[in-house]
């Protein structure tokens, strides 16, 4: 599914509509730029994977998102030449296929490590800074590293997707106490559970 690819989006009547990519340069540009963002992540393969993955988030984003695919054609057409627009198309597109993905756990460090998810990152250093706290404390950097395999473990063992753990931290509140509650829970889990 190369550049030459076409991308199948079902209408709600089940109709489908042929989205053919070398034949729309905007939407050749997005799936481009997902692909591009997919490549530079763990999961990434090879470019044909690479293009496969992004069709299909294309794909998945305008069933989910548009009751008429028609009208993310008009979102495109809008953009009319300017390229920052189809970036933020894409990077939106890019951003709920990865929130939708099985988690794993070097999905979630990756995450964390590109600073990508400011929730994750506060969690982590939170967590840092407990061990700081603690007998466990081996300095700044070991510290972290250590959060951040605290967090990558129990986030994508006990969550199927971002949306999942998103859900959970709404759960728990709308401000920086649900991260603090959240890293408490993790530190807490990851203490009880340590080899003694």
């Amino acid at each position: 599914m190369l550049l030459g690819a076409r991308i199948m989006a079902m209408r709600p009547d089940t109709r489908a509509l042929d989205m053919n990519v070398e034949g729309h340069p905007g939407l050749k540009a997005i799936v481009d730029i997902v692909a591009y963002k997919i490549s530079k992540t763990q999961e990434g393969q090879s470019t044909e994977e690479n293009f496969q993955k992004a069709g299909t988030a294309v794909k998945e984003y305008i069933s989910d998102h548009f009751k008429d695919p028609e009208d993310f054609w008009e979102r495109i057409k809008k953009a009319s030449g300017d390229t920052k627009e189809l970036q933020d198309i894409a990077e939106g597109i890019y951003r709920y296929y990865y929130r939708r993905k099985d988690l794993t756990f070097d999905m979630v460090r990756d995450r964390i490590g590109r600073d990508v998810d400011i929730a994750l990152r506060t969690i982590t250093d939170l967590i840092a800074y407990s061990i700081y706290h603690s007998s466990d404390d081996k300095g700044p950097e070991v510290n972290l590293i250590t959060a951040e395999t605290f967090v990558a473990e129990y986030v994508s063992k006990n969550f199927s997707s971002m949306e999942g753990f998103d859900r959970r931290l709404k759960e728990l509140g709308h401000d920086v106490t649900a991260l603090r509650s959240f890293s408490g829970a993790i530190y807490k889990h990851f203490c009880d559970n340590k080899p003694r």
